[in-house]
């Protein structure tokens, strides 16, 4: 079970009843220990022919995590590339919890325009991490 909290941005957007819906699916989340992994939550094509990835950020470790530069890259379940960018986001995430972040793709980021988003992967890492 993963322990929630959400970016100051989110804190003030989200309605109550939103921020319930993002608890309860990070409560049926067992969150894994020692590593920094990401789960999708909803994905969909915008009408600009972009994509927007909303995901679970999970920090499994005893200390915050400090990010600044995300490679993020989404993959079908053939393992195909559906979307892949550079992302500059200043985020912090609690020990031992998740965090509800979306990520913007442009049309020009997107490769694939009519992917299964039912079955995709997503990974998140921290540019210039070793």
């Amino acid at each position: 079970m993963s322990a929630i909290h959400f970016h100051p941005v989110w804190e003030q957007q989200l309605t109550e009843k939103e921020k319930e819906l993002y608890i309860q699916k990070a409560q049926s989340i067992d969150l894994p220990e020692e590593s920094f992994t990401a789960t999708p939550i909803k994905t969909k094509y915008k009408k600009n022919g972009g994509l927007v990835a909303t995901v679970f950020l999970h920090n499994g470790f005893s200390y915050p995590l400090r990010l600044q530069k995300q490679a993020v890259k989404i993959t079908d379940h053939h393992n195909e590339t559906i979307a892949q960018g550079i992302f500059s986001s200043s985020l912090e995430i609690d020990p031992m919890s998740s965090q509800p972040w979306s990520f913007v793709f442009s049309q020009q980021m997107t490769e694939q325009a009519d992917a299964d988003l039912s079955k995709i992967a997503i990974s998140v890492l921290e540019e210039g991490s070793e």
